[in-house]
């Protein structure tokens, strides 16, 4: 039996979420933020990852923690080749505050193994810009 490895980051210490529709304009700016991820990944610059996620989120990991993990991620699973939204809506549980709460699950393809990933995106109340408040990794490949 495979063993699966969950790499979750504690940002989400409340865990049931509602999901419902965003509108299209805040689609676009959270999955903007999805694709400097992965193409930071991609070029292995993970403070320009970094640089994508919340305060909030190094509130139980740190930033330093957070880069070895990413670099970690990459190490292990291979180069970042491509991703694909398979799920997205707003979540309603709020973790940093008011503003705006998304999730997205993407399968990513990387060129050793795949993962799913899952990330809750957070615009603060007032702001234009989207930030990861969580992101949890789960793949096979993790484990090797």
């Amino acid at each position: 039996m495979l063993r699966r490895r969950q790499l979750l980051v504690a940002s989400l210490a409340c865990t049931s979420f509602g999901v419902g529709c965003a509108d299209a304009g805040e689609k676009e700016a959270a999955e903007q933020v999805l694709d400097r991820h992965f193409n930071a990944l991609k070029s292995r610059t993970f403070e320009a990852a970094l640089a994508d996620y919340d305060d909030h989120f190094f509130t139980e990991t740190s930033r330093a923690e957070w880069r070895v993990a990413l670099a970690s991620v990459v190490d292990k699973l291979g180069t970042f080749r491509s991703y694909e939204i398979t799920s997205s809506g707003v979540a309603y549980k709020q973790l940093a505050g008011p503003g705006s709460y998304l999730r997205y699950l993407v399968a990513v393809s990387y060129s050793k193994h795949p993962s799913e990933e899952t990330f809750y995106l957070f615009r603060k109340q007032g702001s234009t810009q989207f930030k990861i408040v969580g992101h949890q990794i789960d793949a096979d490949g993790l484990n090797k």
